[in-house]
């Protein structure tokens, strides 16, 4: 455990398994040059960089707020800077780009139409309370009825 403590010490200990996340992003970027066509490396780095940005804000899994908040800005910077280049490269095939942009809207659709029926859910088909029985810790109040 000593030996890979480097891998786990930078995270909080409930998000321990973020660090397989944080190196797949790397590998993931890594590899994006080998990739065929700018098209499907502009599609590859966006999709690895926008899985990670919405883990590490839902989950905040850095130790120190502050390198949530930087891990947070840096990616959308990086997002920015990514978007801002894809724009003047020539040759971008239209075809894949269409892809990948269906693909996008119909994920966040997917996305709004489960948190519709989540609140809804929970709103009113689950009613009553969300526990059998209430057990009173208070020792004071509990000595005054005895």
């Amino acid at each position: 455990l000593r030996t890979y403590s480097f891998l786990f010490k930078r995270f909080r200990v409930d998000c321990h398994w973020y660090v397989l996340a944080f190196l797949a992003k790397s590998v993931v970027l890594a590899l994006v040059p080998v990739l065929p066509g700018v098209s499907m490396q502009f599609c590859t780095m966006t999709v690895a960089m926008l899985t990670t940005l919405s883990l590490s804000c839902r989950l905040a899994p850095w130790r120190i707020k502050m390198a949530n908040d930087l891990d947070t800005f840096l990616g959308c910077v990086f997002l920015m800077v990514l978007l801002s280049g894809a724009l003047l490269v020539e040759g971008i095939n239209g075809n894949t780009l269409g892809i990948f942009a269906v693909a996008v809207i119909a994920f966040g659709m997917t996305g709004i139409l489960s948190m519709m029926v989540l609140s809804v859910h929970l709103q009113f088909i689950r009613r009553g309370k969300p526990y059998q029985f209430f057990i009173c810790h208070h020792k004071v109040a509990a000595g005054n009825c005895a």
